[in-house]
């Protein structure tokens, strides 16, 4: 009996109807080590100059010392994140093979303005 719920358990693990959960998903994780809080997270693809839509919803920020994962598909992204404040930090040029999880460690943030 044991056997067989073991098996089961697996089955469960490694599936289901949509076919196998990827094991070694492709992700860019956002650590959050800053004293400011993360509303906006924008990954386009390097040289893209349009930074496409906040990919965190409305209601979801990364409080300091949180972080939060996106799985993504192999390729090269350009990573920017913005606080409630408006300033931005930015991991540009970032190429990412299939299994691969990037963290980005936010450690401090830019003023556009002062640019």
């Amino acid at each position: 009996m044991r056997t067989l719920l073991g098996a089961l358990a697996i089955l469960v693990i490694l599936g289901c109807e949509d076919g196998p959960i990827e094991l070694d998903p492709t992700m860019i994780r956002i650590f959050n080590q800053s004293t400011s809080t993360i509303n906006a997270v924008h990954l386009p693809k390097c040289g893209v100059f349009d930074l496409g839509q906040n990919l965190l919803n409305p209601d979801v920020v990364i409080l300091p010392g949180r972080l939060f994962d996106f799985l993504v598909d192999p390729d090269c992204y350009d990573i920017y994140v913005v606080n409630t404040e408006g300033a931005d930090a930015s991991l540009l040029d970032t190429e990412i093979v299939h299994g691969q999880m990037v963290i980005f460690n936010v450690t401090t943030f830019e003023d556009a303005a002062t640019r």
